[in-house]
């Protein structure tokens, strides 16, 4: 059976990145698929590359007033009827044919969603340019998401890329309803984190592939480079934009500050008040979690992150200097890193985990690599 897949990807005034994005998921024999790129109100040629290609695999929406990122996610949502669809970034990728495979596992499997592995990509413009992290691992998994949840509660994951998301996974569509509020999906900032945890709330199983067939890209308009990498004084223009666009008020639980686990448990907290009844025995472990977000602190960020584990101790009754007698010693030599270089270490740290071997390319343009298409053709190459 080839099931419906579609594609989407928001984007706003990323012309430049999308481009490559958009010819790696034409890169695909599959026949039973489509793109749908959703423009967030674009000002620059978004709408003249998405037209320049010419392909009725390929549809241009557009919201026709700026809205904040979750919206623009949902405004793509409401274009998909059936069948599974995925989300990726202006700056990701899709491995060339790679959508046959989603197919097979989704056949055999029969599962409502599949995950891919973490794979990576950071473009030239990033301060670790040109470098490509994959799993060499080929297999796929099936997981349960009542264990998968459990283990995210423990906090020793950095964020929620093993649980059967809609960014970078394909996940059915009926399931997505299944967590559909009066058309909104999407009731948190960070729209990736918060359909990973929702999605564990809809299904029982759900397949993990080690193979990648989606590689998230970093480049220098990333959303999450753009908050994450700088001092608080020193926030760029996407952050900037994503927090005056932002129209969801973040969890009055959580302090909002520059960690991974923070985003992703403000997510759920979110789902936790829309989905009460659901979501119900789903309890935080306040110590251990603000002890894990205290690991994720560097140099640039460290004043900002104690500030937010000292308040966020305050609102949940917890000593802050027993939180620090149980940071592991070595978190306690800090120097200054940004984001993308902490998460390109993390990710090839997870990946090396997973694989037991290096599965890393340093500098990508040895192989006459500059962009995604490129990087994904040459992952292709190297996946068994």
């Amino acid at each position: 059976m080839k099931n419906k897949l579609t594609i989407i990807i928001p984007t706003r005034e990323r012309a430049d990145t999308l481009y490559h994005t958009i010819r790696t998921c034409l890169n695909q024999t599959y026949s039973n698929y489509h793109i749908i790129v959703s423009d967030n109100f674009s000002q620059d040629n978004t709408k003249e590359v998405v037209e320049s290609f010419n392909d009725d695999r390929l549809s241009y929406i557009n919201t026709n007033k700026r809205c904040s990122m979750s919206e623009n996610f949902d405004f793509a949502l409401s274009h998909v009827k059936d069948g599974y669809v995925m989300s990726i970034g202006d700056d990701d990728g899709v491995l060339p044919n790679s959508l046959e495979y989603v197919n097979e596992i989704i056949n055999t499997t029969k599962c409502d969603a599949v995950v891919s592995h973490n794979a990576f990509y950071s473009w030239p413009n990033t301060p670790n340019p040109n470098k490509l992290y994959w799993s060499d691992k080929s297999s796929y998994e099936v997981r349960n998401t009542k264990e998968w949840l459990s283990k995210y509660l423990k906090f020793n994951m950095l964020y929620t890329f093993d649980l059967p998301g809609v960014y970078c996974g394909f996940v059915k569509k009926e399931a997505i309803e299944r967590m559909t509020k009066n058309g909104i999906f999407f009731r948190s900032a960070t729209p990736d984190s918060y359909s990973a945890l929702a999605m564990c709330f809809a299904m029982e199983n759900y397949a993990y592939s080690y193979k990648a067939f989606a590689v998230h890209g970093s480049s220098a308009k990333s959303n999450g480079a753009a908050y994450l990498s700088k001092k608080k004084e020193e926030v760029g223009e996407e952050a900037i934009k994503f927090f005056k666009e932002n129209t969801i008020p973040f969890h009055s639980d959580i302090v909002m500050t520059k960690a991974f686990r923070v985003c992703s448990l403000e997510a759920l907290l979110q789902l936790k008040s829309n989905f009460p009844e659901l979501t119900k025995g789903i309890e935080i472990d306040w110590k251990l979690f603000l002890s894990k977000v205290l690991t994720e602190r560097q140099e640039n960020t460290k004043e900002e992150i104690e500030d937010a584990v000292m308040k966020m101790c305050s609102l949940h009754n917890v000593d802050y200097n027993e939180i620090l007698s149980i940071v592991p010693s070595k978190y306690s030599h800090l120097r200054e890193l940004s984001f993308k270089e902490l998460s390109s270490k993390l990710m090839f740290k997870m990946l090396i985990k997973v694989s037991g071997k290096n599965t890393k390319i340093e500098d990508a343009s040895d192989y006459g690599v500059y962009d995604i298409y490129d990087a994904m053709i040459l992952l292709k190459a190297f996946q068994k």
